[in-house]
């Protein structure tokens, strides 16, 4: 079942915390971190790159803020201090362990974000655009 994508007074898009999205496009910070670490998840036994994570966000239709793998090393790094995923070697990391509740708190955010994703881009095909406005 889906809840659809949680909307303000006036209608702005809300991350699941109740914050202003900046583009339903753009994972960062807290999401990002989720999405990450749950696509290992998905995947327990497998080796992954920053490359092959960079790709697999990218392949779910969402765009980074600055630099990808960049950006994709600095979350993983925060990860690997939560024991969410382990560094096998320099660039290759797989899951670790995540407690069912963060799971499921994961998996709920990264829902809300795909929702507010279609959602973006249902309202963008059905106006001509596919530019985000406030």
């Amino acid at each position: 079942m889906t809840t659809g994508a949680l909307r303000d007074h006036d209608g702005t898009l809300l991350d699941p915390w109740g914050r202003p999205l900046i583009s339903p496009e753009q994972l960062y910070r807290l999401d990002l971190r989720y999405f990450l670490s749950e696509a290992m998840a998905s995947a327990p036994e497998r080796v992954w790159t920053p490359a092959e994570l960079v790709a697999e966000v990218e392949s779910a239709g969402f765009r980074f803020l600055s630099r990808p793998g960049k950006v994709v090393s600095d979350h993983l790094r925060a990860e690997v201090n939560r024991g969410r995923v382990e560094r096998i070697s320099r660039g290759r990391y797989r899951a670790g362990t995540i407690p069912g509740t963060t799971r499921r708190r994961m998996q709920y955010a990264i829902r809300h974000r795909r929702e507010a994703l279609a959602e973006h881009r249902k309202r963008g095909a059905a106006q001509g655009s596919q530019t985000w406005s406030w």
